[in-house]
């Protein structure tokens, strides 16, 4: 575990020094209230003391991080939101039965605890996808070939990014 101005000095080095870049994270979060406390206690007793979660204890503040750091887009769920929302009936009933539980509500706990973040930068076309999502609908600029180039002249509209092709993994939950 690094210490968070280290570690911030890399998620920006990768958003200023690639064109398009995509970055998953799967991180601890909400450290104060008394599972966390507790949580953070027992991993910091392994020897890994979670260094940046005091600074980014919550799905916000992940994301912001990321937006400050360079990146056009983060969004950000806590696994039992992912859990609840999308995973089949079919999966879930599987994982279920691996583990017996008397009681689901430790379960939920700890999953609220560790989120799943998705940022990604693509400064490969203008406007970004944050004017895009904002309503306008500028000309594509950047690199295209010669089908987008066609597509563009016969007034179709052409995905603006590979950001737009991907979508957003983890915003529907």
């Amino acid at each position: 575990y690094m210490e968070p101005e280290h570690s911030d000095r890399v998620i920006e080095w990768i958003a200023s020094t690639l064109s398009q870049a995509a970055f998953v994270l799967y991180e601890q979060i909400l450290p104060s209230d008394p599972f966390g406390k507790i949580m953070v206690r027992n991993i910091a007793s392994r020897g890994c003391p979670l260094k940046s979660i005091a600074m980014y204890p919550g799905l916000e503040e992940m994301c912001e991080r990321f937006r400050t750091q360079g990146w056009q887009w983060a969004v950000a769920k806590d696994m039992d939101v992912l859990y609840k929302h999308m995973l089949d009936r079919e999966e879930k009933a599987r994982t279920e039965r691996l583990e017996m539980f008397d009681e689901f509500e430790e379960w939920h706990l700890l999953m609220q605890h560790y989120c799943l973040l998705f940022a990604a930068v693509d400064r490969t076309t203008t406007p970004t996808m944050a004017g895009r999502r904002a309503g306008t609908d500028a000309k594509v600029d950047g690199p295209q070939n010669e089908d987008t180039q066609a597509q563009h002249e016969r007034g179709q509209r052409v995905p603006l990014s590979w950001l737009e092709a991907v979508g957003d993994p983890i915003a529907q939950a």
